[in-house]
Parts: C-alpha cells; sequence; structure tokens
C-alpha cells in the first residue's frame, strides 16, 4: 500500500501530537525526613516537608522509564523450533533533573534523602560516632527512605487529562554531578538524580479544574480550596 500523504495528516490532525514539556512529578518526602512516603491523596502530598512541595515546580526534566519482558528461550521437547517464554519484567530508571535554588534548599534535600539511607556524617567524628542513632555508613531500614513518586503527563487537546505513572518503594541512588564554573553566567545551576523502584503502574486520569500552565501549577491549591 502507497503512503498516502493526506491520509497521513487526517490522522495526525485527529490524534494530535504530545509536546513534551507538560509534565509534573510528585515526590512526597520519606519517613525518614518527615514524611509518610505515599501519595494516597493530594492533602497528604501538601503536608509533606516545604522542600518536597519545591520539587515538583523545580523538576526540569523527567523521563517515562522503560520496560522490558525477561524472556526464556522455551523448547516443548528439547529440540526442534526454539520460542521465547515471557517470565517476568524489568524496569529501566527513573531519571529526573532539578534546577538549584539560591537556597540550597534542593541540593540540601537530596544530601540529607541520602545520609538518610547510608550514614557517612558520622566518620567526622570518628568510626564509633553516631549521628541519629546510627554509626558510621549504617544502613537504614528501606520503609524509611522509600517513597512513591507520581509523575503525570498531560495532554495538549485537554489540560485537565494526563496519564500518571506510579513508581512504587522509590528511592534515589544516584546523585549526578553539579556543573560549575565560572564562564556558566546566568546559566541554571542543575542537578540529575537517578531514582529507582520495585514496580510502576499506570493510569488515566483527569483533574477537576483547569491547569494555569503546562507544568501543573497551583494544582495542589485549586484541588483543596477550589478553583479560584
Amino acid at each position: 500500500m502507497a503512503f498516502n500523504i493526506s491520509e497521513f495528516q487526517s490522522v495526525v490532525k485527529d490524534v494530535g501530537i504530545n509536546d513534551s514539556n507538560k509534565f509534573q512529578a510528585i515526590i512526597p518526602a520519606p519517613r525518614a525526613l518527615g514524611g509518610t512516603g505515599t501519595v494516597e491523596n493530594t492533602e497528604q502530598v501538601i503536608q509533606t516537608q516545604e522542600n518536597f512541595k519545591l520539587l515538583q515546580f523545580v523538576c526540569d526534566s523527567a523521563n517515562i522509564p522503560s520496560k522490558n519482558l525477561k524472556l526464556l528461550d522455551y523448547q516443548p521437547m528439547n529440540f526442534g523450533k526454539t520460542s521465547k517464554v515471557p517470565t517476568g519484567m524489568t524496569f529501566g530508571d527513573l531519571n529526573l533533573t532539578f534546577m538549584l535554588d539560591s537556597k540550597h534548599k534542593v541540593l540540601k534535600l537530596f544530601e540529607l534523602w541520602f545520609q538518610s539511607i547510608i550514614n557517612t556524617t558520622s566518620e567526622m567524628a570518628g568510626s564509633t560516632g553516631a549521628i541519629g542513632g546510627r554509626t558510621s555508613y549504617e544502613l537504614a531500614y528501606k520503609s524509611e527512605y522509600k517513597t512513591d513518586i507520581l509523575l503525570r503527563y498531560f495532554s495538549n487537546d485537554d489540560n485537565r487529562k494526563y496519564i500518571e505513572y506510579k513508581f512504587l518503594d522509590a528511592y534515589p541512588v544516584d546523585m549526578g554531578a553539579v556543573e560549575l564554573a565560572w564562564e556558566s553566567n546566568n546559566q541554571i545551576a542543575k542537578i540529575p538524580v537517578q531514582f529507582t523502584f520495585s514496580t510502576m503502574s499506570s493510569l488515566q486520569g483527569e483533574i477537576n479544574i483547569d491547569v494555569e500552565t503546562g507544568r501543573g501549577a497551583n494544582n495542589f491549591d485549586q484541588r483543596v480550596n477550589g478553583p479560584r
């Protein structure tokens, strides 16, 4: 069948093409940093620490992680044609990049988050020193530092509709380098953070108010206090 440009234009016009900048990342504080580590409802997100609320507004880029089936080569009679059978699923990592604020709230937040996972500060007090009840390089329980992250990808056609990805038991595993240079005048400092998680789910959702910008600004205030 020959390619039909008119049909292509008609299909694209019907379904539309979505931009990649209409997203919102919601990261509640884990228990170790004063939160609950869950996003069961909007009010719960609002009550998390101030610095974690800031993250949704300074999240500069995000990715929807890959999904890959784990396959096993299968031969019914141990000979002949081989077929592949799925035995499980693996996920890529969640990578988020954050703009750094002049008060260093974002940078301090991730420093504390990593510290809540493995205690490195006690090293300064000696091998037997303890901070927060944990000795040098003592590992915390996962229930203390994990959280559930939401990533919402909004539609161009209706900015109230989105695909929501939920990442369970997420926590940061890599805090990338922050590039500093005298020649980088008027450039925004950013920090890339890689998160791991146990599993992810997706669903289609809709908020009952218009989002003022493509990034979902003021979404929480409007849902709690009503449209302005």
